[in-house]
């Protein structure tokens, strides 16, 4: 288990808090899980948000197969990011990443096959992939695009959105009103659009169908608990 602000679920469990799972598709077929955590807590005078991550891919191809396993943890205040720490597995190959905001910037030290450390000034970012659209949604604009520091590739990519007609979804078996939004990469050959369900911990992702490198892939909350 990681070492970073999860550990507040494990020492207040008698706080409320979401547990979210999605299923993970590519081209119509099953090839991972996500669970997802959420807390709201109080942090001096405002709020934070609470989040870990744990996603298991696997997808079998006709020349090879592949396996990814990520496990992350933040902590967004007013300010954005506040702190994150990752680590991801990719076919073997490990990286572990640590985001600390200090003052006007974001330190990054990032481990791979060697340790290196990069500086992002919190002016050079409007939000992170984490929170990028609840920013967009909460700005109440039709389109917008976003500086977003890329919590995959942990770089800066450029990100439009556009914000469509509400559409009613069957989320784990309750019938809820989303905020619909399509968006695109400047960076990376990446399209798609998401299902939000707006909720006190900010908005909650229940649907998203994105293509990337011709894989049409999908992410479907299929259990949302509180307690």
């Amino acid at each position: 288990m990681l070492a970073g602000p999860f550990q507040m679920f494990a020492e207040e469990q008698a706080e409320a808090r979401q547990v979210l799972r999605y299923r993970v598709l590519c081209d119509e077929e099953a090839v991972g899980h996500i669970l997802a955590l959420r807390r709201v807590v109080q942090c001096g005078d405002e709020p934070a948000l609470i989040l870990r991550n744990e996603m298991s891919i696997r997808a079998r191809g006709l020349w090879s197969d592949y396996a990814l396993d990520t496990e992350e943890e933040m902590i967004l205040d007013g300010r954005g990011l506040s702190r994150y720490v990752g680590v991801s597995t990719e076919d073997g190959d490990e990286v572990a990443v640590t985001i600390d905001r200090d003052g006007g910037q974001l330190m990054l030290h990032i481990k791979e096959d060697r340790v290196h450390t990069e500086r992002i000034a919190l002016t050079d970012i409007d939000a992170t992939s984490e929170d990028a659209v609840s920013c967009f949604l909460r700005s109440e604009r039709p389109q917008s695009v976003l500086r977003v520091l890329d919590l995959d590739h942990f770089d800066i990519d450029e990100l439009q959105f556009r914000l469509l007609p509400r559409e009613t979804l069957t989320v784990a078996g309750t019938e809820r009103t989303t905020r619909v939004v399509a968006f695109e990469s400047k960076k990376r050959r990446l399209t798609g659009r998401g299902w939000y369900v707006p909720d006190d911990s900010g908005f909650v992702l229940v649907r998203e169908v994105s293509r990337e490198k011709g894989d049409l892939n999908e992410v479907l909350l299929i259990d949302w608990e509180h307690t």
